[in-house]
C-alpha cells in the first residue's frame, strides 16, 4: 500500500532508534517530517524511497539513509532545515510540481549518492552540502530554474563526482580526502556577496578539481590556493578573485576564452595546456604572481594587460607556439624572465626587471600599429643571443628607457624614428654586443638616441647601413660623452 500525508507533520521522537521502510509497491509521502529525538546520536534509518512535500526539519538525532531516494516535491514551498543532529541522504532529488523555491535554511547535510533537481528551484542559504561515501555520484540539474549551493564539499573516498549541469555556489567549493570532481559541460558560477573560497586538498589522481565553464560574478571576494583545471571558458564579471597559491590550468579540447569584464583577477601560476591547433583567447586584464607557461595550444590576447607582480617569474612556452599578449607589465619588484619568445601587440611596460638570457625573441607591435616598450625599471639582456624587434618586416616598434639598461648581447631591429631611445633619466650599466639593424631610412632616423647624462663605452656594437641618410647614434644631451 501507500502512505500519503497531506497536512501536518510526522515527528520521530523518543529515545529509541526508528526506521522508515516501505517494501510495498506503493509510495511513502510526508507533508512535513521532523526528526526530534530525545538525545543526540539516536538514529532514524532508511533504505527506501520517500517524499517530503512541505518541510523536513532535523532538530535532534540523526537521519541515516543508506539506500533509496528522498524527494523534495509537492506544490508548495519546501524547507529543508538541519538545526541539530546530522542528516545523511543516499540520493536526494528536488522535483517540485512548479517553479517553487526549495530552501536549505541552516546546518549541514551529506549526500552519499546523487543530487538531482528536475523541476523547481533549490536554494541553499546556509551550511555545507557534502557529497561523501565511497561510490561515484553525480550532480544532475535539468530544471530550468537556478540551483544554488551555499557551500559544496566533495569528500568522496577514492571516487568521482561528475556533473554536466549549471549551478551556483555562494561560499566555498571544496574537494577533499581522495575525491575527484569533474564537470564536462555546464557552467559553475560563484555568486553573491559572501566571501568565497576554492579549495583542493584531494590526494586523488587527476582530475582532482576540473571545471568546464567557470564564472565569477560576486560582490564579495574569492580566494584560492587550489590546483584546478578549466576545460571551458572562464569569465570574471564582478568581484575580486585572488589565487594566493596553486596552479590554474586551461586545458580545452577546442578554442576557449579567458574574459575579465569587471572586477579583478589574480593568478598564482597559470598554465595553458590547450589541444593542438586551438587557442586560449584573452580579453580584459588580470595579474599573475607566479609563472606563466604554455604547454599546448596557442595563447592569444586581443585586449587588456597581463601584469606580472610577483618576485621571480617566468614566461615560457614549450608548445612550439609564441604567447601573444596585448599589453604586458613587469611590475615593481618583479623579476620577469622570458624563457621563450613572446609577442606584445600594444604596450610593454617594465617597472621591475625584464630579463632575456638566451635566444628568445621579443616582438612588439602588430599590423598597422607601432608597439611601445617602456622601461622604467631594468632591462637585462645577455647570452646567445636575445632579440627585440617589431612583429614583422614593415612594422615598427618604439623602445624608451627611463630606468636602467644592462645589455651584454642583443639583436635590435625594426625600431621607429628614435631607434633605441635612452631618455634623460636612463642609467646605462652596459650596452655591449648590440647588433642594430633595419632602422627607418631617411634623414632624422637613428639606430640609437642618447639623451641621458652618461659616460659610455660601447663594446662590440654594430650598425647596418640600410637606412640611408640617417645617423647611427644621436646624442641629445651635451653632458654625455662617448
Amino acid at each position: 500500500g501507500s502512505f500519503n500525508s497531506t497536512v501536518g507533520a510526522v515527528t520521530f521522537g523518543g529515545g529509541g532508534a526508528s526506521n522508515i521502510s516501505d517494501t510495498s509497491a506503493g509510495t511513502t509521502s510526508f507533508f512535513g517530517l521532523t526528526i526530534n529525538k530525545s538525545a543526540a546520536g539516536v538514529q532514524v534509518t532508511s533504505t527506501t524511497d520517500w517524499t517530503v512535500n512541505s518541510a523536513y526539519t532535523n532538530t535532534l538525532g540523526d537521519l541515516v539513509c543508506t539506500g533509496g531516494t528522498v524527494t523534495m516535491g509537492g506544490t508548495v514551498g519546501t524547507n529543508l532545515s538541519v538545526n541539530g543532529g546530522s542528516v545523511q541522504f543516499n540520493h536526494l532529488a528536488i522535483a517540485m510540481s512548479a517553479t517553487i523555491i526549495k530552501t536549505h535554511n541552516a546546518g549541514n547535510f551529506n549526500v552519499i549518492g546523487n543530487f538531482s533537481c528536475t523541476s523547481g528551484t533549490f536554494t541553499s542559504s546556509a551550511g555545507t552540502i557534502t557529497m561523501n561515501g565511497g561510490a561515484g555520484a553525480s550532480i544532475g540539474i535539468t530544471s530550468a530554474e537556478v540551483t544554488t549551493f551555499n557551500s559544496l564539499t566533495i569528500a568522496k573516498t577514492n571516487a568521482l563526482v561528475s556533473t554536466t549541469s549549471n549551478f551556483t555556489v555562494n561560499a566555498s567549493l571544496s574537494v577533499t580526502t581522495s575525491a575527484q570532481f569533474l564537470a564536462t559541460t555546464g557552467t559553475i558560477t560563484l555568486a553573491s556577496g559572501t566571501a568565497a573560497t576554492i579549495v583542493n586538498t584531494s590526494t586523488a589522481a587527476a582530475p582532482q578539481l576540473s571545471f568546464f565553464h567557470l564564472t565569477v560574478n560576486k560582490t564579495g571576494a574569492t580566494t584560492s590556493t587550489a590546483n584546478y583545471t578549466v576545460t571551458g571558458n572562464y569569465t570574471n564579471t564582478a568581484g575580486v578573485v585572488t589565487h594566493t597559491g596553486g596552479t590554474v590550468t586551461f586545458a580545452g579540447l577546442a578554442t576557449r576564452t579567458l574574459t575579465v569584464t569587471a572586477g579583478t583577477l589574480t593568478y598564482n601560476n597559470l598554465i595553458v595546456n590547450m589541444a593542438g591547433g586551438t587557442n586560449l583567447n584573452q580579453t580584459g586584464s588580470y595579474t599573475v604572481d607566479g609563472n606563466f607557461t604554455v604547454t599546448g595550444g596557442t595563447y592569444v590576447a586581443t585586449s587588456g594587460t597581463v601584469t606580472f607582480s610577483g618576485t621571480t617569474q617566468t614566461i615560457n612556452s614549450t608548445a612550439g607556439t609564441i604567447p601573444r599578449f596585448f599589453g604586458l607589465t613587469a611590475d615593481t619588484g618583479a623579476v620577469l624572465t622570458l624563457a621563450s619568445s613572446v609577442d606584445v601587440d600594444f604596450l610593454l611596460t617594465v617597472t621591475g626587471e625584464l630579463r632575456m638570457t638566451g635566444n628568445q625573441t621579443l616582438r612588439i607591435g602588430t599590423t598597422g600599429a607601432i608597439g611601445t616598450m617602456t622601461v622604467n625599471g631594468t632591462l637585462t639582456c645577455s647570452g646567445a643571443t636575445p632579440t627585440i624587434t617589431a612583429r614583422a618586416a614593415g612594422f615598427r616598434m618604439a623602445l624608451t628607457v627611463n630606468g636602467t639598461i644592462n645589455v651584454t648581447a642583443l639583436n635590435f631591429s625594426l625600431a621607429n624614428t628614435s631607434g633605441m631611445n635612452l631618455a634623460s633619466l636612463a642609467t646605462v650599466t652596459a650596452l655591449d654586443n648590440v647588433a642594430f639593424t633595419s632602422a627607418l631610412s631617411g634623414a632624422g632616423n637613428v639606430h640609437l638616441t642618447i639623451a641621458c647624462v652618461a659616460t659610455m663605452t660601447f663594446l662590440g656594437c654594430s650598425f647596418d647601413a640600410s637606412f640611408g641618410a640617417g645617423n647611427n647614434v644621436e646624442m641629445n644631451n651635451a653632458a654625455s660623452s662617448e
